[in-house]
């Protein structure tokens, strides 16, 4: 299964897409200031690039809990993205906050650096960027949720996979042919 891990930031959105063991991660930089929208764009041309050949892609929903003068803008920014993704009759998958820190971590809330740290505990995978760590756990949860994780889950991340697979039907899913990325 073909998939890509999107966390949407206004800084750097994450993406990782993942066939197998093959990883390709990488962060969009935005520059502070300005207006929001050519950066949108510039979000959206890179997702758009890397879903062609990808089956599902997983989304860190929002996290409605913020409050801050940036929480309308991201909303804008994922309502965009998954506008965009709707139209390209891409199939998403929208998992909580809670879900991606207790997948990475066992525990709902972790700050960003101990989820940087438990990616490169678990999976070897060393991110200097906590958003590009965050989607390599969204395409992580998605191979999980088909059953094509690279490795055991442990208990916890397995109790996150069943909460998810309660309500998303795999079955309507058939596989994409695995890509030549180079």
């Amino acid at each position: 299964m073909n998939v890509l891990g999107v966390d949407a930031s206004l800084n750097g959105t994450g993406l990782c897409r993942a066939v197998g063991g093959v990883y390709h991660t990488t962060v969009v930089q935005l520059k502070a200031g300005g207006d929001r929208f050519p950066k949108w764009v510039q979000v959206l041309h890179e997702i758009m690039n890397k879903v062609q050949m990808v089956d599902l892609v997983i989304i860190e929903d929002y996290a409605y809990a913020q409050h801050s003068t940036s929480v309308t803008a991201l909303a804008e920014l994922g309502g965009v993205i998954r506008w965009e993704l709707s139209k390209a009759r891409k199939e998403m998958l929208i998992v909580t906050s809670s879900q991606v820190k207790k997948f990475a971590t066992g525990k709902g809330i972790a700050p960003k650096n101990v989820i940087l740290k438990e990616v490169y505990r678990r999976y070897k995978q060393d991110f200097n960027d906590d958003n590009a760590a965050d989607a390599f756990i969204l395409a992580k949860i998605g191979q999980a949720v088909f059953g094509e994780q690279q490795e055991p889950l442990t208990q916890f991340q397995s109790d996150v996979i069943r909460g998810i697979q309660k309500n998303f039907d795999i079955t309507k899913f058939v596989p994409s042919p695995v890509p030549n990325w180079e």
